[in-house]
């Protein structure tokens, strides 16, 4: 009984999407050794259900698509997603690093007054 309540408990957190989907997958595996009743749109669902708040998008993506869609799409689709939050965190960290160094270069150009 521990064991089917697993996939459902683990959350994605720091874990990369790669990392996490392995880590439901192998959760999944070994429910299904142990002869539990188990498919791939079951473990899909485990794993929207363990996305944070910024994934939403893509959870109600995958969730409204009128046809199945396999753990392997739904993967590229949450690998292109995060790529796409990274690439935007890093564009977002270089005006903020040039903010940063601006005002220190004005606050030094004042002390030097």
């Amino acid at each position: 009984m521990h064991l089917k309540n697993q996939p459902q408990v683990i959350k994605k957190g720091l874990l990369s999407i790669n990392e996490y989907i392995v880590k439901k997958k192998s959760l999944s595996d070994a429910l299904i050794a142990a002869r539990q009743d188990i498919n791939e749109q079951d473990l899909i669902a485990y794993v929207l259900g363990g996305l944070g708040q910024e994934h939403d998008l893509v959870v109600v993506t995958v969730t409204s698509k009128s046809e199945e869609i396999t753990l392997q799409e739904t993967q590229f689709i949450l690998m292109n997603f995060e790529a796409r939050l990274e690439e935007f965190a890093s564009s977002m960290e270089l005006p903020t690093y040039m903010a940063n160094v601006h005002m220190k270069t004005q606050r030094s150009d004042t002390t030097k007054s």
